[in-house]
């Protein structure tokens, strides 16, 4: 099992604002996070590992875990598309 956990610094938001440029880019990391979450999730692998996805607006950084050197290679082939 592929277990990912998401430590992206979030902006801070204005929530008064009618255009918050903060919010948006909020919603595209998560949108991008959630897509490479779902990439990753679907590696078909019987061993275990953990990605942890962390960084803020200027990048993010992957830190992959796992016994298995196989496993570790194909999520690397995901994230690789993302940096």
């Amino acid at each position: 099992m592929i277990t990912v956990v998401n430590n992206v610094k979030k902006l801070r938001e204005d929530k008064k604002a009618f255009i918050d440029a903060n919010a948006i880019m909020n919603e595209q990391i998560n949108s991008i996070v959630k897509d490479i979450t779902q990439k990753i999730k679907r590696i078909n692998t019987t061993h275990n590992a953990k990605v942890i996805i962390s960084g803020d607006a200027k990048g993010l950084s992957f830190n992959i875990d796992s016994e298995d050197e196989t496993t570790i290679k194909l999520i690397q082939g995901v994230v690789s598309n993302y940096r």
